[in-house]
């Protein structure tokens, strides 16, 4: 055996084997076991308070999916996929199996939860900042070389065909869970199915006699709860929560609602019939609902805004778990809501099951002071995470990443704010639209900082026709700071011709700092523009520093633009190599694209041969830019291999009119732009590609201009970096 196992031997194979028959005890007593990478947002560890341990189910599924071998004992790759009806307690088995068996797995466990993107999925595993395997292909090469055991955890399977691209090897053992057979047929892993069976008289009657505790002991008490069970068909869920109203309110008050021929049940909109929960458990969750305070049905309505099923993020964690303590505790008495323990990271983790979330959503009304306080929460986030100057540029990425994150909470708020105004459940006072506009202008902020203007423009637009925001006058956001930030988003846009619905022009509404220099950067007057910049950086404005550096970068650009097309190469290299520090200063979209003219700046003044170098730096950004938000795909340097690898000039304009069409069906918009931007220079001659080439140096005026603004340019970047530098 130990000559078929090079990496683990006899002697690890023996660890393992006396490992699985310890006993709970022993093994969270035991300090030397290894403890596994884990990629992916993996919540929870530890089952929540009020969990009901099934040791001998547990026990079962653990040998299927060590599969161990009948004859030799050497543990190999096995499959098991958990399936059963809603409130069966998937997610809770997985926990126990994680517990228990989670050091077995000295590789690592890959976490993905397929009610998530595939690309969010990429990106989670991505993120980690591990020693083994950092990317896909470093997993695969790892459990290739047979370092360690991996396990992959696949929740909510529902389209075999989908999760198919997540597969790292074959090689790796998998626990999923799914809502049925037929979402595994594509994968042919029918075989590997293992029901979670409902709670038996027996357990049904611990579990309840557990919560009860010193209410237990009446004479028909354990056959009450044998009833129970049959009434409710043995969900882990409904007993959970059906347990917490006999301990509150008595055997035969809960009878009666059970039984009640009259009793409504909520109509909830559900992903799949698999989805929608048995009558039984819709019925334990409306009656749960009915014992709700008001202040338990404002906590859980603020946490059912979060996408359901997943975890309360961090930053809103500890304001519930801080501010409403009492209300937290009796929502987990009363089984609406998990508290997972996770002892790796030191933390709780608070989690609402979906079902829950979407009967929150439907039957609760929002409390507007609450939710617009959780609104100010990720407001508050969002503007701790923008730099008040330059950052170390190792931090660039990781921030990036946060506000991603933060972001996409903050669209399902709006989508739900509008959702909820639509219905007539949330109709705000115009005091309470003074709030939401510092959220939608930092929510616009960073989606401009982030994914750029055009996206910024998608995100005002989309608000601006929500129930909350139409229902009063001009149809708009009723601040002037919001009117005025939707309106530099269109000047940057080149947008100028489009007014609001009161007949002002943008350019009425344009920020005075941003059109001035817009306008100077439009007619190329650099010298003008290193005039009016240094101050407007380092003197102290009224605006936010980060408008200010959001104004210079697309001035900047507008500026790049116009000396490209008068063909000024030479003015332009020395303009991007001397703005450059500022451009990957901040952690911003604009420092990828200054990477792209800084490539094509070199391609039109020195050639093919310089450009290659710029290229392969360009490659690497944009490879980190995508690892940090999920959505670039490398369009940047799909282009610049196109300019330096086609010839003649014709082949260059097919491919980029290509490229161009593939470039609109994935939404890349700024990416789009360019590539018509080449092909009508190209077309025009502005643009002659050559392997070198050499242009006029930078006019002296200019040079002798940099100079002397140079000394504010360098204070700015030195601001607020603590002696850090900037690579």
């Amino acid at each position: 055996m130990a000559a078929t196992m090079p990496e683990y031997g006899l002697e690890q194979e023996f660890w393992d084997w006396d490992g699985l028959v310890y006993n709970d005890e022993q093994l969270k007593r035991e300090k030397h076991r290894p403890k596994p990478v884990i990629l992916g947002s993996l919540p929870r560890s530890r089952p929540g308070a009020g969990h009901f341990y099934r040791k001998s189910i547990r026990d079962e599924i653990m040998v299927k999916l060590l599969n161990p071998d009948p004859e030799t004992g050497l543990f190999q790759p096995g499959r098991v996929i958990l399936t059963g009806l809603p409130g069966s307690g998937r997610t809770e088995m997985v926990s126990e199996i994680l517990e228990r068996a989670a050091w077995f797995f000295s590789g690592g466990i890959l976490y993905a939860d397929l009610n998530l993107s595939l690309k969010a999925i990429w990106q989670e595993w991505d993120r980690r900042r591990i020693s083994r395997g950092q990317t896909l292909r470093d997993i695969e090469g790892v459990i290739a070389q047979r370092k360690g055991r991996w396990l992959l955890v696949a929740e909510n399977v529902q389209d075999g065909k989908r999760f198919q691209p997540i597969l790292p090897s074959d090689d790796l053992w998998v626990l999923a869970t799914a809502y049925g057979i037929s979402a595994l047929q594509p994968l042919g892993w029918e075989q590997d199915v293992f029901p979670l069976q409902s709670l038996t008289d027996q357990e049904t009657t611990l579990w309840i006699r557990s919560r009860l505790g010193e209410q237990w002991g009446k004479p028909h008490d354990k056959e009450k709860a044998r009833e129970l069970r049959h009434l409710i068909e043995g969900l882990p869920m409904a007993v959970a929560i059906l347990a917490a109203l006999v301990r509150s309110r008595g055997w035969r008050k809960v009878f009666d609602a059970i039984n009640d021929p009259q009793r409504a049940v909520s109509y909830i909109r559900y992903g799949s019939r698999q989805e929608t929960p048995t009558s039984s458990l819709a019925k334990a969750i409306d009656m749960a609902f009915q014992t709700l305070t008001a202040d338990e049905k404002n906590a859980l309505r603020e946490i059912a805004m979060y996408p359901p099923g997943h975890s309360v993020p961090d930053e809103i964690f500890h304001h519930l778990n801080n501010a409403y303590q009492d209300v937290v505790d009796s929502l987990v008495e009363k089984g609406l809501l998990n508290r997972f323990e996770n002892p790796r990271w030191r933390k709780t983790v608070l989690r609402l099951h979906r079902l829950v979330a979407l009967y929150a959503r439907e039957s609760l009304p929002v409390d507007k002071g609450k939710l617009l306080a959780r609104m100010m929460d990720f407001s508050a986030f969002l503007h701790v995470s923008l730099p008040e100057g330059p950052i170390q540029r190792d931090e660039i990425f990781d921030r990036l990443y946060a506000q991603r994150k933060m972001l996409s909470f903050a669209d399902e708020f709006w989508r739900q704010l509008g959702e909820d105004a639509a219905a007539g459940r949330f109709e705000p006072t115009p005091d309470v639209v003074v709030q939401l506009n510092a959220s939608v202008r930092t929510c616009a902020t960073l989606t401009w900082i982030n994914s750029g203007a055009q996206a910024a423009l998608l995100l005002l637009e989309t608000i601006r026709q929500m129930p909350f925001i139409t229902c009063f006058p001009e149809m708009d956001l009723a601040e002037p700071e919001t009117r005025s930030l939707w309106a530099d988003v269109l000047f940057a846009l080149g947008n100028t011709d489009r007014v609001d619905r009161n007949g002002q022009k943008v350019l009425e509404l344009v920020h005075p700092h941003f059109f001035e220099i817009g306008q100077i950067a439009r007619a190329g007057d650099v010298a003008g523009l290193l005039v009016i910049c240094p101050p407007l950086l380092t003197e102290r404005q009224a605006e936010p520093p980060i408008w200010q550096s959001l104004w210079m970068q697309q001035s900047l650009r507008m500026l790049f633009r116009r000396l490209w097309r008068q063909q000024r190469y030479g003015d332009l290299q020395l303009l991007i190599e001397r703005a450059m520090p500022f451009f990957i200063a901040f952690p911003w979209r604009a420092g990828l694209e200054a990477h792209w003219w800084d490539f094509k700046s070199t391609l039109g003044a020195r050639g093919q041969l310089a450009a290659e170098q710029k290229l392969i730096i360009l490659q690497e950004y944009e490879r980190k830019f995508q690892e940090a938000l999920g959505e670039i795909d490398h369009p940047y340097t799909a282009l610049g291999e196109v300019l330096l690898h086609s010839a003649p000039r014709e082949g260059a304009i097919i491919k980029l009119r290509e490229m161009a069409i593939e470039l609109k069906r994935m939404s890349q918009v700024r990416a789009e732009t360019e590539a018509y931007h080449l092909i009508n220079d190209l077309s025009a001659g502005r643009l002659i590609i050559q392997p070198a080439h050499s242009c006029e140096p930078p006019a002296p005026e200019l040079l002798a201009t940099f100079d002397r603004c140079q000394g504010k340019l360098n204070d700015f970047l030195a601001r607020n970096t603590q002696g850090n530098h900037i690579a």
